[in-house]
């Protein structure tokens, strides 16, 4: 097993802060993953649809770890920036993300492995009262 690659400050990658598409903040209920997968495939719609899909699996899969490992409160966030649309999961847990190695026999520990293979980058961020878990997914609009 190894951690995620912390990112202290925001890649290049992502150009210049836009706006904030959304933000819901949840209790640790298993049913948040539903919740969260409706609110982010509203605020996807036009221009960035062609990204709704893999964005909304990653999404899923991030909100999934926080329920199962964190069990506290979050905040997924949904941002704008210039080159990328990022997804983020904050909760308070300061347990940094753990990628499994994969195998191929596991009934679980994909989901960061998911996440991976669907953004174009990832991380995380501790947090003075937990920790960001975010992906980056590049778009042309």
């Amino acid at each position: 097993m190894s951690e995620a690659p912390p990112h202290l400050t925001m890649p290049q990658d992502f150009g210049q802060f836009q706006a904030t598409l959304g933000k819901w903040e949840f209790s640790a209920l298993a049913q948040v993953e539903g919740l969260s997968r409706d609110y982010l495939s509203v605020a996807l719609a036009k221009p960035w649809e062609h990204l709704a899909d893999s964005l909304v699996l990653a999404a899923s899969e991030l909100v999934a770890n926080a329920v199962v490992h964190a069990k506290t409160h979050m905040v997924v966030i949904l941002e704008h920036w210039e080159f990328m649309l990022k997804i983020v999961v904050e909760d308070r847990n300061c347990s940094p993300p753990i990628l499994a190695k994969e195998n191929l026999m596991a009934e679980n520990g994909r989901g960061l492995q998911i996440v991976a293979s669907l953004s174009d980058i990832w991380g995380y961020e501790l947090t003075n009262d937990g920790k960001c878990v975010w992906a980056g997914f590049k778009h042309c609009a």
